[in-house]
């Protein structure tokens, strides 16, 4: 970073007076009362930090949130952690090696719930908020209540569980270093204070409910994103990181390094890289080749149309290998949609494409008409809620019931969405139906054509010329154009009969 992001521990010189000092010097501390106060301080935070590894960083500013965001897109997050005090490390890389400790890969975005607390003395104070405390112990002294509301919408998660103390003595930058960022929440909070006083208590919130005078009166202490964001599906300016979770340093040597090279668990079992090398088909046989084989049948069972087969797999697979899910969770959906469950799939495409996309650039209708398409691709016509919905659903069916040469099918089909097409309105997803119950209608014709015969295909033609033409065309002229046109058809080739 650009600056040491931290808090920096306020000198008070009186109690009743503490007064925050984010910048310039600490005030002079004179005499047996200053080292009282200074040592009383440095044990709470002392106290405060020993219990607490998962400090909100709402000191904070822009830059100091800026910058960690940057250092946490290229590798884990170093700190040093004493007190009050974090100081985040940002040499404590390798400049030459992006993520040398590890990354943090796309956060997993949640539904979130607004959360949180007040702050009505100096012990909650330093026990819930000790990186703050250096600042805001003035306000708490003094009489003020402070309320603390957060949502969290998100978190990112480092993929080291650890970090050793050998491997970052190598780099000069991680000198100093007492934790690592873990994990990180993503979201937006707001910080008030509410100043009171003992003889107005009585008058209430606000004046209200009581006689007194001026009972409260709140004022914005801090914030960051945006409250309102996060309850948008986008939610662009709920993405701040708010809260750390913090893991110590672990002393001595990394474990998982040894002669046969770094030490992985698979299946429950420890291996060296150089024993997998050693035999290729290793995998086979662990629960991640298998949950692999299930996921790539699986897939097979989707190209074949067979929704529920390829769900049940994919099932078993997520079990053996949970990480196949992060993979192959669109597929997922996109089986739930063609074994009939329809409302679940697109629960879960909305909930994948919102995974993969960690910077929130796709708005809530973008995601809607994404997740829409794929469901009027793959979901049975059946499960379908309008009119407009069906006749789109209905566009993949007819397609498989001509490619399997199945005229009763595509009859069927054609006599629903020729009902359907009926109640269409102006919509624009009328509209695009219009427009795709006439291919519909014209498959259905070349269907039963070349699998029933010639004149159920003219009979066909003519009732996908009316829907094409609209209603105002007198019958007799229907028959009469639709005639002409069968004839043309089938004198060029255009349309095979059985």
């Amino acid at each position: 970073m650009t600056r040491s992001s931290r808090v920096m521990l306020c000198v008070f010189a009186f109690a009743p007076l503490a007064t925050a000092c984010g910048a310039g010097t600490p005030p002079t501390m004179q005499g047996r009362s200053g080292m009282l106060s200074k040592t009383a301080i440095a044990q709470k935070c002392e106290e405060a930090a020993k219990g607490h590894d998962r400090p909100f960083v709402i000191e904070w500013d822009a830059t100091d949130l800026a910058s960690f965001e940057a250092l946490a897109h290229r590798d884990t997050v170093v700190v040093r952690y004493e007190g009050c005090d974090i100081q985040v490390l940002d040499r404590c890389s390798d400049a030459a090696a992006a993520g040398h400790f590890g990354a943090y890969g796309q956060p997993e975005f949640t539904s979130g719930t607004v959360q949180g607390f007040d702050i009505g003395n100096e012990g909650e104070l330093y026990a819930k908020l000790p990186l703050g405390a250096a600042s805001l112990s003035g306000k708490v002294s003094a009489g003020e209540n402070l309320h603390l509301k957060y949502f969290v919408s998100g978190v990112a998660t480092s993929s080291r569980d650890a970090l050793y103390s050998t491997d970052l003595a190598k780099i000069p930058g991680c000198a100093g270093a007492t934790h690592f960022v873990w994990g990180y929440n993503l979201g937006a909070f707001e910080l008030n204070s509410g100043a009171h006083n003992a003889e107005e208590a009585h008058a209430g919130f606000g004046n209200i409910g009581a006689g007194g005078s001026a009972g409260h009166q709140e004022s914005s202490l801090a914030n960051g994103g945006s409250m309102e964001s996060c309850s948008t599906n986008d939610q662009r300016s709920c993405r701040v990181p708010i809260r750390l979770v913090l893991r110590a340093i672990t002393d001595g040597d990394n474990p998982s390094k040894g002669a046969g090279g770094q030490t992985i668990m698979v299946g429950g079992q420890a291996m060296t890289t150089g024993q997998i090398q050693a035999d290729p088909h290793f995998f086979d046989n662990t629960p991640m080749g298998q949950g692999n084989k299930m996921a790539e049948e699986a897939r097979k069972r989707d190209e074949q149309g067979d929704g529920q087969g390829c769900v049940d797999l994919l099932d078993k697979a997520f079990n053996l290998n949970p990480q196949l899910a992060t993979f192959n969770g669109r597929t997922h959906a996109s089986c739930q949609m063609k074994a009939g469950h329809c409302d679940l799939g697109k629960t879960e495409l909305k909930q994948d494409i919102a995974k993969q996309d960690p910077n929130r650039n796709k708005t809530d209708d973008q995601i809607t008409e994404e997740v829409n398409a794929v469901a009027n691709r793959e979901c049975p016509a059946a499960t379908a809620s309008t009119p407009a919905e069906y006749i789109l659903r209905a566009g993949h069916e007819m397609e498989a019931a001509k490619k399997a040469n199945d005229g009763k099918r595509c009859s069927a089909i054609a006599d629903k969405v020729e009902s359907k097409f009926a109640q269409l309105q102006k919509t624009p997803d009328d509209m695009q139906a219009n427009g795709r119950a006439r291919i519909i209608m014209s498959e259905a014709t070349e269907c039963v054509a070349a699998s029933i015969s010639c004149d159920a295909g003219a009979k066909m033609n003519r009732r996908a010329y009316r829907i094409s033409i609209g209603p105002k065309m007198k019958d007799e002229m229907v028959d009469k154009i639709s005639t002409q046109q069968w004839e043309t058809l089938t004198k060029l080739g255009r349309v095979k009969c059985q």
